[in-house]
């Protein structure tokens, strides 16, 4: 489940979907505004996300993972946060030049490039969105 917002276009993308993966597209410039989806995708869900790593690379403008909160990175084996749940979410920022609206001209070649992707890998296997899934996200700053 991914969403728009007054300030991004997301449109899924049917053709490279499949059941082990969803796969969005959207006009994010930035890693600011990938940071900022992710944000207001945390509230909309009631899930929180840890991240993977940042990968520097010559072909794309940004490109991060998170891993759901109930993963067991950064967990012991017994904690109750370690569900050992496997979803992941990509956010990659594709560089737009005349190689790269060639090879993706579906979106790469619209007035307004939708040059983000989003990938949501997996299914959680814990509820979301109910209360017993509230218990485990983490205070905020607006909580506190």
């Amino acid at each position: 489940m991914a969403f728009s917002t007054e300030h991004f276009i997301i449109e899924k993308d049917e053709e490279h979907s499949n059941e082990k993966q969803t796969i969005y597209r959207s006009n994010f410039k930035n890693r600011d505004d990938a940071k900022s989806w992710l944000t207001e995708y945390k509230k909309k869900t009631s899930t929180d996300w840890i991240c993977g790593e940042n990968y520097p690379c010559e072909k794309l403008e940004y490109h991060e993972f998170w891993k759901c909160q109930l993963s067991k990175k950064n967990k012991l084996s017994l904690s109750k946060r370690n569900l050992e749940c496997k979803v992941e979410i990509h956010i990659k920022i594709k560089k737009v030049n005349k190689s790269t609206k060639r090879n993706d001209p579906k979106y790469l070649k619209r007035d307004i490039p939708l040059k983000g992707v989003i990938i949501i890998k997996g299914q959680h296997n814990h509820p979301i969105e109910n209360h017993e899934s509230l218990q485990y996200l983490r205070v905020t700053e607006e909580t506190k």
